[in-house]
């Protein structure tokens, strides 16, 4: 089954809507900017919203549930057929890695596209702050996850300029959000998708 996590934790505002249709399941994500405030020094500084968003939807790979996890060492990857309005993460959360995993960034497309996704090519994410190589995350996998976050939404959180005259009380009553719209269609491991693919 998939579940379904937001900022809320971190006193955000994101949404996110998760349905079956007969061809695929489809996920609705809007990432919500609150809280702007200047961050450093009022000469240096710059704009930042509190949370920075995110949200996202995912299975455990366990029957058991995210408590315990799953040795996917001796798999190639995986691969997924998907269509996309804009850039996110297929993250494959392990434990030990602080929330912060290592993921594959999926390009948006209006077609649906399979992608082969070799575990080699994952990358971990630059703001980790524990030491996990990918083979102790790949032989302790809790989760798979799709994820948006503000990290995606190509600089979003930099619309609000203090260069350009933007100030926090601005930002904040501009309601400014980011929004996918995510179509999976197949998941499955390496080279098992079928269709037109892309190896990575």
């Amino acid at each position: 089954w998939w579940f379904k996590y937001l900022d809320d934790a971190d006193y955000g505002t994101s949404t996110a809507v998760g349905k079956f249709t007969d061809a695929a399941l489809n996920l609705n994500i809007t990432l919500n900017y609150k809280g702007w405030h200047l961050e450093g020094t009022s000469a240096e500084g710059y704009l930042a919203p509190d949370p920075y968003p995110y949200a996202g939807f995912g299975f455990s790979w366990s029957p058991n549930g995210e408590a315990e996890s799953v040795d996917l060492s001796d798999w190639e990857g995986i691969c997924m057929t998907y269509d996309a309005t804009d850039y996110f993460e297929v993250a494959f959360q392990a434990e030990g890695d602080g929330g912060l995993s290592y993921y594959y960034l999926a390009a948006p497309t209006s077609s649906a596209k399979t992608v082969n996704i070799a575990f080699s090519s994952l990358i971990r994410s630059e703001y980790a702050k524990t030491t996990l190589s990918k083979a102790e995350a790949l032989g302790h996998a809790t989760s798979f996850q799709i994820k948006y976050t503000n990290d995606e939404t190509e600089g979003i959180s930099y619309y609000c300029n203090r260069l350009y005259g933007d100030t926090a009380a601005r930002c904040n009553s501009a309601g400014i959000s980011a929004t996918n719209t995510i179509n999976i269609y197949k998941i499955g491991k390496y080279g098992t998708c079928g269709g037109v693919s892309t190896t990575l």
